[in-house]
């Protein structure tokens, strides 16, 4: 990157689709300030880098071949609008195994197939997620990517060695939101509890994270670090104590062990 532009970064993140980047890029042209370009983290090149791979497909060559490699990569697209609203995921991987050429080596080609695998099966994906690790090693895209990777080995070191260097690249403390949900995959039950808590304090509106850590919370019977997390929620008017109770008293929210304590019980009678 150039780091002679201005940087503008964004995070998105859901809890379906994990986490991604977008670097805005700023710079002066003209004597006017403009945003020049957009680096998205999840394909690990710039926006026009994309349009640029997506558009040389419609440049003809002077070689058949390539031209025809070209047409088959076109058609694909044409096919992909229509297959991926009737949830043909398996048809659209099929198709994309049979192209061949210059759009094959493509960071969006192997982020088209991790995208589509996903919604097969872990299998499909993990195979398809280590063609990129193989591709493009040691690129920013492959450390989103190989989170997963590393999750669906079970492979624990290497998932918080990418996470680490996912945080020290893009300087992100929400970062320890997903740390905590790796960590709890994991039994590591201690970085759990310390992660969601980062995240509490530095995105106090951010709920999910609460709401985990009462779960973590209620899975290790530690009733009363739940009766202070309550307390504190209550205490910043984010909820009212009645709503929480109905919450955690709710079966089909699927708390294990907080509506029996006694401590919990207690608490609930308390004014």
């Amino acid at each position: 990157m150039d780091e002679k532009k201005y940087h503008l970064l964004f995070r998105l993140f859901t809890e379906e689709e994990g986490i991604n980047y977008h670097d805005y890029q700023l710079g002066y042209k003209d004597d006017t300030f403009v945003l020049q370009d957009v680096f998205v983290y999840a394909t690990g090149q710039y926006f026009s880098e994309t349009y640029k791979d997506l558009y040389s497909l419609t440049i003809p060559s002077d070689d058949v071949e390539v031209n025809r490699n070209r047409l088959k990569s076109l058609l694909f697209f044409r096919l992909y609008r229509n297959l991926i609203v009737k949830k043909k995921y398996k048809e659209i991987l099929a198709l994309l195994n049979t192209l061949e050429g210059e759009f094959t080596t493509k960071r969006i080609y192997y982020i088209t197939k991790i995208r589509i695998a996903s919604r097969i099966n872990e299998v499909f994906q993990l195979e398809a997620i280590d063609e990129l690790l193989k591709a493009f090693p040691n690129d920013i895209a492959t450390r989103l990517m190989a989170i997963d990777y590393y999750v669906m080995l079970k492979d624990y070191n290497a998932t918080m060695q990418f996470l680490d260097d996912l945080q020290a690249t893009t300087e992100d403390l929400f970062i320890d939101y997903i740390r905590a949900n790796v960590a709890w995959e994991f039994e590591d039950y201690e970085l759990a509890e310390k992660s969601y808590a980062n995240t509490i304090k530095e995105y106090p509106g951010f709920e999910n994270a609460k709401l985990n850590l009462m779960y973590l919370y209620d899975y290790l019977e530690k009733h009363e670090d739940n009766i202070v997390l309550l307390n504190s929620m209550i205490e910043s008017e984010e909820y009212l104590k009645k709503d929480l109770i109905d919450f955690i008293d709710d079966s089909s929210n699927e708390f294990i062990n907080l509506p029996k304590a006694r401590i919990y019980n207690r608490w609930k009678k308390q004014k």
